[in-house]
């Protein structure tokens, strides 16, 4: 799906984004092979149109970051990052975004509460990835990721604001 959103002066709708594109190893998925072709093919889209990628990476993070990387696409977001903490600096290398969601509420979610604190400030976003998360709870992720972080929730709704209003230039 690509993502679109009203350019911030009232210009209309306007494509800020394609995704959510990606590879994702979980059994009953399809074939890895299959999903590279596609996301070759969305990574070229991406470059030839000069939009940020929205990347859904599940158990694939070394292969997806490899074809991110001969795509020349060095803007985009890891949706739904969930960890590892090894896997930041070679997603930030790349010039992706890391976006927290629900996930984050849940204390089974170990590898994702330990890396959060790591997420660099100027790459973190907060997402609801509705239906999942109803967008209401939203202050609930941007409070916990604030705990996590040790930092106050006001400061961080302002700056995964300011951050995705700077990747996806609105």
């Amino acid at each position: 799906r690509v993502v679109a959103v009203a350019t911030a002066g009232g210009g209309g709708l306007g494509v800020v984004a394609l995704g959510e594109c990606g590879l994702d190893g979980r059994d009953g998925m399809p074939p890895i092979e299959a999903q590279e072709r596609a996301l070759r093919a969305q990574l070229v889209l991406a470059a030839e149109r000069k939009l940020p990628i929205i990347l859904h990476v599940v158990r694939a993070h070394p292969r997806a970051f490899a074809l991110v990387e001969e795509s020349g696409v060095r803007r985009g977001v890891w949706h739904g990052f969930a960890g590892p903490r090894e896997a930041i600096a070679p997603a930030a290398r790349l010039g992706l975004h890391f976006s927290v969601g629900g996930l984050v509420l849940r204390a089974s979610a170990r590898r994702l509460r330990e890396a959060l604190p790591h997420l660099p400030a100027e790459r973190l976003l907060v997402e609801t990835d509705a239906p999942e998360l109803a967008p209401a709870r939203l202050v609930d992720v941007v409070a916990e990721v604030a705990r996590l972080r040790g930092e106050d929730a006001a400061q961080v709704a302002r700056l995964t604001a300011a951050n995705a209003r700077a990747l996806y230039a609105i």
